[in-house]
C-alpha cells in the first residue's frame, strides 16, 4: 500500500543550464547518483524549447550564457503553464543582480564552484518545496471541487484503505502499480487516480497487454517514424506521444513481451523514446499507472519480467482485496 509517512522526497526532473559543459556533466552525474532524471542545455533558448516538451520540477541556471542569459530566461519561464523551480548557478557577489534574480521569483542561489554535497543538498530541499506546492495546489483543487469515487463502490474497511492509498498517491509524480485479482477494479482505480491528478485536464490513455498482438505492440506505443511505412490503418502517432502531458495505464502489465519491457524501462528512467524506424529519440511527460493479476515477484524469479522494470513500476503499490474478502460491499455491489 502507500506508503502514508510523513513527506519523502520523490526523485526529480531537473535541466541544467550552463554554457560550461564539464559542470553541466558534474551536476548530471552528481544528481544521476541520487535517482534524479537530469537533461543539459547550455543556453536559455535551448532551454526553453526542451521546457516547452517535457516540464521539469527544478532547473539549475547559470545567469551568463551567451544568447538568451538567465535573467532573460527567467522572465520566459512565466509563460509556461507549469513554471519549474529556479536555482541559480553564479560565481558573481553582485548584489543588485542578485536582488534583480530574486525579484525574478528563483528559490535560491548556489555560488560557483559548485559542491556535490551542497547540491545534493539544496536540490533535496527544493523537491521537497516543489511537492509541498503541488499537494496544496491538490487540495486546494479538491476543495473547490470534491472528487468522488463514483465508479468505485466500497465502504468496507479495506475499500476505504484504497481510497485513502488513491487520495496520497494521486498528486505525486510516482509510478504506481495497481494489484488484484480480475473484476477487483483496477483500471477503475488508475482512472480515479488520473482524475485526482495534476494531469487531469490531460489525455488518459489505457494499454491492455493481453489484446494487443505483440508484434504490434511496439508500434501502438511509440508510432512510426517520418518516412517509415506502417502499413494497414496503423498511424504514425504512438499512444505514448499522444498521451504527453497525461498518464497511460498498462493493465495485465505481466503480458508485455521482454522485448518492448526493455524500451519501457529506458522510457520510464529516461523521459525519452524512439519511434519505430527512427533514430532521433523524442521527448515526453507521461505518469506510468500499471496492473496486474498475478504476483510480478513471482514473473521476475521465473525471468519472464524484468527486475528492473518492476522496480520502476512499484515505487508506490496499491492492493485491491478480493470481493470475497469485501463484507459488507456485496449487497452495494448487487445494485
Amino acid at each position: 500500500m502507500f506508503d502514508s509517512s510523513p513527506l519523502s522526497t520523490q526523485p526529480g526532473r531537473i535541466l541544467i543550464v550552463d554554457d560550461d559543459a564539464g559542470l553541466r556533466h558534474l551536476a548530471v552525474s552528481v544528481l544521476g547518483a541520487e535517482g534524479h532524471s537530469c537533461w543539459e542545455a547550455r543556453d536559455g533558448k535551448t532551454a526553453l524549447e526542451l521546457l516547452h516538451q517535457i516540464p521539469c520540477d527544478l532547473v539549475l541556471l547559470d545567469l551568463v550564457m551567451p544568447g538568451m542569459d538567465g535573467l532573460a530566461f527567467l522572465h520566459a519561464i512565466h509563460a509556461l503553464p507549469r513554471k519549474p523551480l529556479v536555482l541559480v548557478l553564479t560565481g558573481l557577489a553582485d548584489i543588485a543582480q542578485i536582488l534583480e534574480v530574486f525579484k525574478a521569483g528563483i528559490y535560491d542561489i548556489l555560488t560557483k564552484p559548485i559542491l556535490p554535497a551542497r547540491l545534493c543538498t539544496v536540490v533535496k530541499r527544493g523537491l521537497e518545496y516543489q511537492q509541498l506546492l503541488a499537494q496544496n495546489e491538490y487540495l486546494l483543487r479538491q476543495a473547490q471541487h470534491p472528487p468522488t469515487y463514483a465508479d468505485l463502490v466500497g465502504r468496507s474497511p479495506l475499500m476505504l484503505g484504497v481510497f485513502h492509498s488513491i487520495a496520497q498517491a494521486a498528486p505525486t509524480h510516482a509510478s504506481i502499480l495497481i494489484l488484484g485479482e480480475t473484476g477487483t477494479g483496477k483500471e477503475k482505480v488508475a482512472r480515479a487516480i488520473h482524475d485526482r491528478s495534476l494531469r487531469a485536464e490531460k489525455c488518459f490513455s489505457v494499454i491492455d497487454c493481453t489484446s494487443i498482438p505483440s508484434e504490434r505492440m511496439e508500434s501502438t506505443l511509440f508510432g512510426y517514424g517520418q518516412g517509415v511505412c506502417s502499413g494497414g490503418d496503423a498511424a504514425p502517432g504512438g499512444l505514448i506521444a499522444l498521451s504527453n502531458g497525461g498518464t497511460v495505464f498498462f493493465d495485465e502489465v505481466s503480458h508485455m513481451p521482454l522485448s518492448l519491457q526493455e524500451k519501457l524501462v529506458a522510457l520510464l528512467q529516461t523521459h525519452v523514446f524512439q519511434p519505430v524506424g527512427e533514430v532521433q529519440s523524442m521527448p515526453v511527460d507521461v505518469r506510468v499507472l500499471a496492473a496486474s493479476s498475478c504476483n510480478l515477484e513471482d514473473e521476475v524469479a521465473a525471468g519472464r519480467f524484468r527486475e528492473d522494470l518492476y522496480q520502476q513500476l512499484n515505487m508506490v503499490s496499491i492492493a485491491l482485496p478480493p470481493l470475497r474478502e469485501r463484507g459488507e460491499d456485496t449487497t452495494l455491489l448487487a445494485y
